[in-house]
């Protein structure tokens, strides 16, 4: 997250340029970075002590956006707060994956971020007073995709993918962002809340395969075999036995996995990335956005989903 804010919140430096120190721009870029501020604020753990840079950021966010070196004043303050004042800062298991000497580095942090928060759109949306209009799933994944494509500037390539995943409605995006409404208050079905973080898991584990398949295809010349596709899935069988559903192939005497149990698999991803313990039900205040704000955002997401009608539609024309 602070690592985020130094190097990929404004324009990187071009070469014989003077630095870039401000203001933040475009307008959307402006309306993405203070919606990623405050869904950061209400979806991640109460007791994690990068509230108090994100407060700060809340409190004064135009002279954030105003001058880059305000910013990163602003996260040097924070920094050992944040960091709980260590001094030789590891990445986690969850990037090692127990080798310390692998090369990993932001990236691998930012996608545990993501999943942090997703997982607690699902965990806190209860928390939330004040523009409810804000706190859905689909609110949520939109704010998502559009930090993506503002700010995430050290992958363009990861950057295209994620795009070209959420506004083709990959993997059921667009109607599992729609929550089923389980009363006449109009109060979404409890297990609505988890299709973000599902989501999440299922582009992440598509950019493990696709990447197995590059590397594999580029180095060898052949392709993956269902094996080793299996081997990068997360998460491993033997990590969450429950999550995995497997089927008999009677015509190799083996086992292949043919779904998953996604109940199981939130399970694993609240017990992986979400932390332990009891929590204080901290309630949080969104500030409302102007009248024609959220219109703007619905008019957005519809759209999308349009478009991915219309070329539906298409096919089914050209196939007829």
């Amino acid at each position: 997250f602070t690592f985020a804010l130094q190097t990929s919140i404004y324009p990187s430096n071009q070469p014989g340029m003077p630095e870039y120190q401000g203001p933040l721009t475009p307008n959307a870029a402006q309306a993405t970075f203070n919606e990623w501020i405050d869904l950061l604020h209400w979806t991640l753990p109460p007791t994690w002590r990068m509230h108090t840079l994100i407060n700060d950021i809340r409190t004064h966010k135009d002279e954030v956006m105003e001058r880059k070196s305000n910013l990163l004043t602003m996260v040097d303050h924070h920094y050992d707060v944040v960091n709980e004042h260590a001094t030789d800062l590891k990445w986690t298991q969850s990037c090692t994956h127990g080798n310390p000497t692998k090369d990993v580095g932001y990236l691998c942090g930012l996608w545990n971020l993501f999943h942090v928060m997703t997982i607690g759109v699902a965990e806190r949306h209860r928390s939330v007073l004040g523009d409810r209009d804000r706190v859905s799933t689909q609110y949520a994944a939109n704010i998502l995709r559009n930090y993506i494509e503002h700010f995430l500037t050290g992958c363009p390539v990861c950057q295209e993918k994620f795009l070209t995943l959420y506004d083709k409605c990959a993997f059921k995006l667009c109607k599992r962002m729609k929550q089923k409404v389980k009363n006449s208050r109009h109060i979404a079905e409890a297990s609505t809340w988890k299709e973000l973080a599902l989501w999440l898991w299922e582009v992440h584990n598509d950019f493990n395969v696709q990447l197995l398949r590059e590397e594999i295809k580029n180095g060898e010349g052949r392709e993956a075999s269902k094996l080793e596709i299996e081997a990068v899935r997360w998460p491993e069988k033997k990590d969450c036995p429950s999550c995995w559903k497997r089927t008999e192939d009677s015509n190799r005497g083996s086992f292949s996995l043919v779904s998953w149990d996604e109940e199981a698999v939130y399970t694993h991803l609240k017990k992986e990335y979400w932390p332990v313990g009891v929590h204080s039900f901290r309630y949080v205040v969104l500030d409302r956005m102007p009248e024609n704000y959220h219109e703007d955002r619905q008019s957005k997401w519809e759209a999308i989903t349009l478009r991915f009608i219309a070329g539906g539609v298409i096919l089914m024309g050209l196939l007829w």
